[in-house]
């Protein structure tokens, strides 16, 4: 569109004159060829003035119209920033609310396991119980049954051999004493297994308890002496499996595996910055190790070398694998400062795998109890 035209009172003396003459001008006749000339000149002097004053109008409109666009892209860069708050403010409350739903649901799993628990190993107790009472049962009226059978058959004999040779009625009262002592062999024998199968129910129940507390990131030593006072005195196997289960997983539990591979990056970065940074190097050290491990290009898979990135990226695919055992090993070749920080993990990881080492063995050892019964 075109530009609106400017007030009079902006105005100068110079275009009001002009917008005189142009007037004068056009509503002047003559005849006279000077003043004609004269006339003439000076519509040519104002028509330039007018072109001139459209121009500096024109200027000042597309002035105004760049001043207006910076204006509307400030306030739209206010606008985004802004919004860019807010949609940060909002994720952190939603990542605080996931958390506590975490932490809710995790403190609730952990009371119903162990209220689950507790019911099944009362009423495999029950169980138990009721099963020996059976079997006491049993071999009470087997006993009684038997007895009476060797007595009837006893008299019998008795009363139809009367009078007949000593030694043969010595003979019949010998047959009678080895039949009860293989009753008596029996009894025993019951007793032994009904022990046996009772103990190895109890270590069962431990081992469960033990691989739920691993897990769950529990303690172990409530299992573990839960374990060693089922297996008896005469067990020599699960108290030196479980010795070999390290005091930090007894007292305070494992880590997760999951947890382990997720704090992985977090060490990877420390170590390439802190290698790079001689022992008891200064602040001035440190800034260089960072910006030199950002410009240092990253290794990654089963690459040969026992440098710091190498080791780092054979780590990296063992994790990504889930072999944590082998990224242990490669990182416990690291020395110095990188060695140090990569240390916590190490210890971390092969603290996880040697209880879970011993939980195995020991579930293996309950399996083979179990089937040496049946």
């Amino acid at each position: 569109p075109a530009p609106a035209p400017a007030p009079v009172a902006n105005l100068v003396p110079e275009q009001l004159v002009a917008g005189a003459v142009v007037e004068a001008a056009a509503g002047v006749a003559s005849t006279d060829e000077a003043v004609s000339h004269t006339q003439a000149l000076l519509l040519l002097q104002a028509e330039s003035r007018i072109r001139e004053l459209e121009n500096q109008l024109q200027a000042q409109v597309a002035g105004e119209i760049k001043r207006r666009e910076a204006q509307r892209d400030a306030d739209t860069l206010t606008f985004q920033h802004a919004l860019s708050d807010e949609r940060i403010k909002a994720k952190e409350h939603l990542a605080q609310e996931v958390a506590s739903v975490r932490s809710d649901y995790e403190r609730t799993l952990a009371a119903e396991l162990t209220t689950i628990r507790q019911h099944y190993l009362a009423e495999l107790q029950e169980h138990l119980q009721v099963q020996q009472k059976i079997h006491e049962k049993d071999i009470q009226e087997r006993s009684v049954e038997l007895t009476k059978k060797i007595k009837e058959e006893s008299e019998s004999e008795l009363n139809l051999r009367v009078g007949r040779e000593r030694a043969a009625r010595l003979a019949l009262y010998e047959t009678h004493y080895q039949r009860l002592k293989g009753v008596e062999s029996i009894l025993a024998s019951r007793a032994d297994l009904e022990a046996t199968m009772a103990r190895n129910a109890a270590l069962a129940t431990a081992a469960v308890g033990l691989r739920t507390a691993l897990d769950t990131a529990q303690p172990l030593r409530p299992q573990v002496e839960l374990l060693l006072a089922a297996c008896g005195a005469s067990d020599t196997v699960v108290p030196a499996v479980l010795a070999s289960i390290p005091s930090s997983a007894l007292d305070n539990g494992v880590t997760p595996v999951a947890e382990t591979i997720t704090r992985f990056p977090e060490v990877k970065c420390a170590v390439r910055r802190l290698a790079l940074v001689p022992d008891n190097g200064s602040l001035a050290d440190h800034a260089l190790a960072w910006v030199a491990s950002s410009l240092t290009f990253q290794k990654h898979g089963l690459v040969p070398g026992d440098d710091v990135e190498a080791i780092l990226a054979r780590a990296e695919y063992y994790v990504n694998h889930s072999d944590i055992e082998a990224a242990a090993r490669e990182l416990a070749q690291l020395s110095g400062n990188a060695g140090r920080v990569a240390h916590s993990w190490v210890v971390q990881a092969r603290t996880r795998l040697e209880a879970a080492q011993a939980v195995a063995l020991v579930d293996a050892y309950v399996d083979l109890q179990n089937l040496s019964v049946v």
